[in-house]
């Protein structure tokens, strides 16, 4: 058979086999939305960040000369040095927290003071995208990423599958004797939590609800689109016939390693 043959033959192939996914668009499953954001805090799924080393912060106390813009980067062992309060453990701590403890602290010096502490660098925790993105790779997790705001950043492109694009929240450690139970975050012990969003619904029908709240450690991934993935797979079918395809078509003059007849040729301008 012909090698064009065999490029029809696949290519009839492989669209048969892509008809019925491009015969419809996957929706949300509310239920599995429901269940994913029941074992978070509130409608989210991080609640308010906190601090862990590496870490680094900006502290402003007013009026005092020594919390002027003081960055402070919280240690290996969550803790560093504040000025007239000695050693202080920021880790595991919101910013709301240590600013109202650093207030406490520094009452014996100065009669009224006001703290304001923020996170200068996030460095201590992370999400990740993968996929159909034109930027995948690690993000800092800031405590207020949600679902949009980190596919924004990292850009699906035009092959990407809008209509099904996965949330993963990552294993937690083994359950006590008592049994799986709900931990600090939120997360189920031990068990993956996996919830597919269909972006295009949102968009379409304004259901924002689905727009999650990003926790420490999560995973996005976007899939190809169907047509994509038919493409893809065309193209790895193909490939292996490609340097047969070509020598097909390169003179006999140049195979034999004989130069070509010249003879009767004559310069173009």
């Amino acid at each position: 058979m012909p090698s064009h043959a065999y490029k029809m033959v696949a290519i009839f192939f492989l669209a048969a086999l892509a008809w019925p996914l491009l015969g419809g668009c996957s929706t949300t499953d509310h239920q599995a939305l429901i269940a994913f954001m029941a074992t978070a805090n509130g409608s989210g799924g991080c609640g308010e960040y906190r601090v862990m080393p590496p870490d680094i912060l900006s502290i402003n106390a007013m009026p005092t000369e020594e919390y002027i813009n003081l960055i402070v980067r919280v240690g290996p062992d969550g803790r560093s040095f504040l000025p007239l309060i000695g050693e202080y453990d920021f880790a595991g701590k919101s910013t709301t927290q240590i600013a109202a403890e650093i207030t406490a602290g520094l009452r014996g010096y100065y009669e009224d003071v006001q703290v304001t502490v923020a996170v200068e660098r996030y460095q201590s925790q992370r999400y990740y995208v993968f996929g159909e993105v034109t930027r995948p790779g690690v993000y800092p997790f800031t405590g207020t990423d949600s679902l949009i705001s980190a596919l924004a950043a990292a850009e699906p492109t035009r092959l990407a599958q809008q209509e099904k694009v996965y949330l993963v929240r990552g294993l937690d450690p083994l359950p006590n004797e008592e049994g799986i139970e709900l931990d600090s975050t939120g997360r189920i012990k031990n068990k993956v939590q996996k919830v597919a969003i269909n972006l295009l619904e949102m968009t379409r029908d304004g259901k924002m609800s689905a727009n999650l709240l990003l926790a420490n450690n999560d995973v996005i991934y976007v899939p190809a689109n169907p047509a994509a993935k038919v493409g893809l797979a065309l193209q790895n079918l193909l490939l292996p016939a490609r340097p047969v395809i070509e020598a097909a078509h390169v003179p006999t003059d140049t195979l034999s390693g004989t130069q070509p007849d010249m003879r009767g040729a004559r310069n173009v301008r």
